[in-house]
């Protein structure tokens, strides 16, 4: 599964770049997956259950708009990756050292987050869903004290610190409808679980945001 997830990152960039030779795709690369093997290897052995969940696609339960928006996040990521390498081959990176710099901690707060999220959320899956058949139920600790989507909240901020990582500015603007669709499957989940999974109108009652505490 990583080593496809490899190959498809890479090859949305280096394809449109028309090259190998570019080191800031190699570096982001190197951190990006060098995190996500991080994190494989302690679901692996801490939460395996978690692991072949979230390696799953699709399944049974899956919503019908689930499918739509998860096919609205790989068509932007394409146009994503596209226009970065456009730009950087057209103009070179244009970003300086500091916002690069920038652009690495915004990964790591972002990779942070979704693991801390996956650290006490044992139902997480890529696609939204009710687990019954794992008795799916409401989880209030860690990052779920305070915001009630805390694996979006970190992914908000995920397109654009790999823009800034990439040194274009270009990909900062096709983050905004990225993320507008992520808030969207935000609030679509949201619904779902207040009105399918027992307990979740009780929590949303006491932590009220789902996003961005003191904003929504």
């Amino acid at each position: 599964m990583v080593i496809a997830a490899f190959l498809l990152y890479g090859g949305m960039m280096f394809l449109p770049y028309g090259s190998l030779y570019w080191g800031d795709a190699w570096l982001y690369l190197l951190a990006q997956f060098g995190i996500m093997g991080l994190i494989g290897s302690w679901l692996a052995k801490n939460n395996p259950g978690l692991l072949k969940e979230r390696m799953k696609m699709g399944g049974k339960g899956v919503k019908g708009w689930d499918r739509i928006v998860t096919s609205l996040f790989l068509v932007l990521m394409v146009v994503f990756f596209s226009a970065i390498a456009q730009d950087v081959k057209a103009n070179g990176p244009s970003a300086p050292i500091c916002l690069k710099a920038l652009g690495y901690a915004g990964l790591f707060f972002a990779m942070g987050m979704m693991f801390w999220a996956m650290r006490v959320n044992s139902f997480l899956a890529r696609t939204v869903k009710i687990q019954k058949d794992r008795g799916q139920k409401v989880v209030t600790t860690g990052p779920y004290a305070y915001v009630r989507h805390p694996m979006y909240a970190g992914f908000f901020w995920y397109l654009p610190a790999i823009s800034l990582m990439l040194g274009s500015y270009y990909g900062l603007l096709v983050a905004v409808p990225f993320n507008a669709v992520l808030v969207t499957r935000t609030y679509l989940e949201d619904k779902t679980l207040q009105k399918e999974l027992d307990g979740y109108k009780a929590y949303a009652k006491k932590v009220r945001y789902q996003l961005f505490p003191g904003i929504w």
